[in-house]
């Protein structure tokens, strides 16, 4: 996790793009009839990367069904520009669909030839049926003329154990957001500390920890498991809205005041559970509150579209208005089978990666032309991933010649 906060953003159309969104009533679908630009040009031919997805495509599938069912729910009239090139929004979902179908090609392939012909087969595909489009930098912009010149990092969906009802040993609440009115403006110590919305009807769940409560909070969501009497049970909770205050780190006040060394949230938990007298005054550094709500599915994009772990990406969304594109990245990530400690010693071991991504949500620290955030999903693997990305590497966005 690069240190920002998860903030989504809802798809308003504004810079970027000539406003034209209309809800339609009844069953009709949304109308968006847009014109958006994107801050790209066309990749030269020594620009091109060689396509190849390290994970073989698992879950791709499942992050293009999921797009398409949003888009099956607009009706798509307006435009968007990659470069100067002008596209009408249904080649957007034409290039999906397209390479649900190369995806299919390549597993069919699979079965009769060598990957590596399989891939060189799907390389050249790529390259004759899609115009491939990189970040236009300027002089102006991070990393111009730097050879990996896009900024990587990532997150995750946590997952902590949670009770229905408070006790001693679960004493933290989860708050769904409450009725308009003062208590939306409570900050971080006055809800959990002071307890001022102590059974105000927002109390969802409890957890054991105050520090994991943050980290979901920095998250934008998150997943709680809940022993009950017929056994475990699991909820997605998904960002429903801030008391409006100011987010600021407490790794930097910590850091600040000397209390830790590094920034890791190893060394903040371990001060924080070794100096409870210490809490309050650090939670104060932050009085931005996130808002939970239930959901059925992984946490949700800022276009209302469930997340795919390792093939969602989180892009500027001032600069990439419309959500859903098809994109390639690559980069470097941990290598399988380290852990914390690895995380504390400076010892962490990295190899590169590339694969197909869709750009589906956005973040508040998530800003300018060649900035990307990766959601890596769920698990342990997922959490260290996100908790340790801080790289350059390349976009290439592709849509449907």
């Amino acid at each position: 996790m690069g240190e920002w906060v998860r903030i989504l953003v809802l798809p308003l159309c504004l810079a970027s793009c000539t406003p034209v969104f209309a809800k339609s009533k009844g069953s009709n679908p949304d109308v968006i009839a847009a014109t958006f630009q994107t801050p790209t040009r066309l990749a030269r031919s020594g620009e091109v990367p060689r396509f190849t997805d390290d994970l073989d495509f698992a879950w791709m599938e499942i992050a293009i069904q999921r797009q398409l069912t949003r888009y099956r729910r607009m009706r798509l009239e307006g435009f968007v520009y990659y470069g100067q090139d002008k596209y009408p929004l249904v080649r957007v979902v034409e290039s999906l669909e397209s390479f649900g179908e190369l995806i299919r090609e390549f597993s069919i392939c699979l079965a009769s030839k060598s990957k590596v012909q399989c891939q060189s087969d799907l390389h050249s595909r790529i390259v004759s049926d899609y115009h491939v489009y990189v970040p236009n930098l300027e002089p102006k912009d991070p990393r111009y003329n730097d050879r990996e010149s896009t900024f990587f990092t990532g997150y995750y969906t946590p997952l902590i154990k949670v009770t229905e009802a408070p006790s001693p040993d679960y004493p933290h609440a989860i708050h769904s957001r409450p009725p308009k009115g003062a208590l939306t403006k409570s900050t971080r110590v006055e809800i959990d500390f002071d307890h001022v919305l102590r059974n105000s009807g927002t109390e969802m769940f409890f957890a054991q920890d105050l520090f994991e409560l943050y980290i979901m909070h920095v998250e934008g969501g998150g997943k709680v498991e809940v022993q009950g009497s017929g056994g475990k049970e699991s909820y997605y909770l998904s960002y429903d809205g801030t008391n409006k205050q100011s987010f600021r780190f407490i790794s930097k006040y910590m850091m600040e005041k000397g209390y830790i060394q590094d920034r890791s949230n190893a060394s903040q938990h371990r001060f924080l559970k070794e100096n409870p007298d210490k809490q309050r005054e650090i939670y104060e550094y932050c009085p931005s509150y996130v808002f939970f709500k239930i959901t059925s599915t992984p946490p949700l994009g800022n276009d209302g579209v469930p997340l795919t772990d390792n093939r969602s990406i989180a892009t500027d969304s001032d600069l990439y208005r419309f959500k859903g594109g098809l994109a390639f990245i690559s980069s470097y990530r941990p290598e399988e089978g380290q852990g914390e400690a690895e995380e504390s010693a400076k010892s962490i071991r990295y190899k590169p990666f590339s694969r197909f991504v869709l750009d589906q949500d956005t973040g508040g620290a998530i800003k300018g032309k060649a900035r990307v955030d990766v959601y890596w999903g769920e698990g342990e693997y997922a959490a260290f991933t996100a908790h340790n990305s801080s790289h350059n590497g390349n976009i290439y966005f592709l849509i449907k010649k």
